[in-house]
């Protein structure tokens, strides 16, 4: 099959004249005609109906199924000629955007994929009844529309289709996938949006997985065993990579159905947002490759430091990044300002590291964590938070990188808080007692690559003990490429009113609320509990103006809340 796929490994934007490039992608397509001759060589094949699926409509409510239907329009076309990269679109009019995007899939075709909201397609003279269709059985007006529309990228190549209509993309989601001794499978058990480039490639997946499980469950070849032990697991198998595809579809189709609100950038703004609509490539990413997943352990306790594609049982999917504040329209959308949080007097070089390294110098010796009647001195968190930091960046975690720590209140909360502000990243707190949902869509908004957090739960992971590989490295202070703009948290609300809503929290921002007022004066004689969950905002005044000062912090554990003795 790979033989007879074409590959590529750029994605081109073409917008205003201009065209930026990104390289290093890797994508591979095949013509659905060439794909069904090479399955009917294999031994097995299982498909299903596609996103209209007659079999799932008659049994909707025993699949729970759930269908989505949009309001933007598209068509799908192919061209006659082979783009060189998945190459997304723009035509621009007075009336809004059409958009597309292109991907070879043979040698002399490509995808054509055009979609419009409801004003700039009935703007755009398309929404009138067919007065014609071609030999393929095709809306004609639409080709020839489109073909004009889009001429300068078609370059004198001609569309062609395939029973091609304007349409609405209905994303489709079930419960269960399997009912009695039906199983559904592709697109009439999900949907991903086309910009992802994901619908044959789950399929296809979806296909491999339950056959594989067939086999091994000795269902095949008179083997005797039980097809709804071989379906249960199909769907735990399958179920976590198709809820991640389907949520960075969710974000890219809603990113596209809003393109209005990125039109007027700069082409190579524009193409960062859209490059990173759906989270699965980070700032980080467009010039580098994902970085290897690895596991830690802080102080004999379990930690997972990982890219989350399965934390929690779910897989991460994730639109716009924060890593470039300001700079998608998720960010702005998602997050607000922290700017009456921030002082013009500060100086750029205040981050919380080094104000925390002053306290140390000064009140090495004084106490700083008392949880369950253990003290930790300054010195001595400081000096376990700068291994814990040399060692995250071992696992690469670096300027800017947003890792999560789902973790309950404990020493450990707060080396690895130190250690990923030391190591150049922001901390994204994520409180263990929400629910997977709030979770999942945490990590998704801020483009989270790693995760922290404690159990027993990831013994599938390569295990890396933190501490003991960071023993022979030096404890002191290590050196931060991060200046006081740079964003040292991303907290969310709690959700539960929709999606959690973020803000981005610069270095300042927190150095300038945990300073003393003349209402507020704090020093080394003070005494602050931390009771606040860690992902609540008020936790930030309780942790930072007593670890900034020198001053005592005595950490409830969690649950009910006690009278501490400290």
């Amino acid at each position: 099959m790979a033989a007879r796929s074409e590959r590529w490994a750029d994605i081109a934007v073409r917008y205003r004249g201009e065209v930026v490039r990104s390289a290093g992608h890797w994508f591979a397509a095949i013509g659905r005609k060439e794909l069904l001759r090479l399955l009917a060589e294999y031994d097995l094949v299982v498909a299903a109906d596609g996103a209209n699926s007659a079999i799932r409509s008659g049994r909707s409510d025993a699949f729970g199924t759930s269908l989505d239907t949009r309001s933007s329009r598209y068509i799908w076309l192919a061209v006659d000629r082979p783009f060189d990269a998945l190459t997304f679109l723009v035509a621009e009019s007075g009336h809004g955007a059409l958009h597309g995007h292109t991907y070879p899939f043979s040698a002399e075709l490509s995808t054509f994929i055009v979609e419009a909201d409801e004003h700039a397609w009935r703007a755009a003279g398309l929404a009138g009844p067919i007065a014609g269709v071609t030999p393929g059985g095709s809306d004609r007006f639409a080709v020839e529309r489109l073909e004009e529309i889009f001429a300068d990228t078609l370059d004198g190549h001609r569309l062609t289709g395939n029973r091609s209509r304007w349409r609405r993309f209905t994303v489709v989601r079930n419960r269960r996938w399997h009912q009695g001794d039906l199983v559904l499978l592709g697109d009439a058990a999900h949907t991903t949006h086309f910009s992802i480039g994901s619908g044959t490639r789950l399929a296809m997946e979806d296909a491999l997985v339950l056959a594989g499980l067939l086999r091994d469950h000795g269902c095949l070849g008179g083997g005797g065993g039980s097809p709804q032990a071989a379906l249960v697991a199909y769907e735990q198998r399958r179920g976590p990579a198709v809820a991640a595809a389907q949520r960075a579809a969710q974000a890219g189709l809603e990113w596209f159905e809003g393109i209005g609100l990125a039109m007027g950038r700069e082409a190579s703004q524009f193409a960062f947002e859209l490059l990173t609509r759906g989270g699965r490539l980070s700032c980080e990413d467009l010039t580098a490759a994902v970085r290897s997943s690895i596991v830690v352990s802080v102080r004999k306790s379990v930690w997972s430091c990982r890219i989350p594609e399965r934390t929690f049982g779910r897989p991460n999917s994730l639109p716009s990044p924060l890593c470039a504040p300001g700079t998608s329209r998720a960010a702005r959308k998602g997050t607000r300002g922290m700017s009456s949080l921030t002082s013009p007097d500060l100086p750029a070089d205040l981050t919380l590291p080094r104000l925390f390294e002053k306290t140390v110098a000064r009140f090495g010796a004084r106490t700083a964590l008392v949880y369950k009647g253990e003290h930790f001195s300054y010195a001595e968190l400081n000096s376990l938070a700068n291994k814990a930091a040399r060692s995250l960046r071992q696992g690469e975690v670096g300027q800017g990188t947003p890792v999560g720590l789902h973790l309950n209140r404990s020493v450990e909360l707060y080396v690895m808080m130190l250690a990923v502000l030391k190591a150049g990243g922001c901390v994204v707190p994520l409180n263990p007692a929400h629910p997977e949902r709030v979770i999942n869509d945490v990590l998704d908004a801020a483009a989270v690559r790693l995760v922290v957090h404690q159990g027993d739960h990831i013994r599938e992971l390569r295990a890396v003990d933190v501490m003991e590989q960071a023993e022979p490295l030096a404890d002191s202070d290590p050196e931060t490429e991060v200046d006081a703009e740079s964003t040292a948290f991303i907290m969310f609300t709690s959700g539960s009113t929709g999606r959690p809503k973020g803000v981005r929290i610069p270095h300042r921002g927190l150095a300038r609320l945990a300073a003393p007022s003349e209402e507020l004066r704090i020093d080394e004689q003070d005494c602050f509990v931390q009771q606040a969950a860690f992902s609540f905002a008020a936790s930030t005044i309780e942790i930072w103006q007593s670890l900034l000062h020198g001053a005592k912090l005595v950490v409830l554990p969690p649950g009910p809340s006690v009278t501490p003795h400290a």
